[in-house]
């Protein structure tokens, strides 16, 4: 069976054509949005995260709670 991992990207100020960078990959959905959350006060509200949930091998996609 395929398991999804959760990737977290960091977007200055919010913005997707802006600096961003790779927060971290997960295979738990949780720990990765416990990680945006955790980056996000860190930055001081500089980055907004996205958490993406992707399969390998395959492309990205925004990742929702109610998966």
């Amino acid at each position: 069976m395929r398991k999804p991992v959760y990737y977290v990207q960091a977007y200055r100020w919010g913005k997707m054509d802006n600096h961003s960078y790779v927060v971290g990959v997960w295979e738990d959905s949780n720990e990765a949005q416990l990680a945006a959350e955790k980056e996000e006060q860190f930055r001081g509200g500089k980055y907004e995260c996205v958490v993406y949930s992707a399969y390998l091998n395959e492309p990205l996609e925004p990742w929702e709670e109610d998966e």
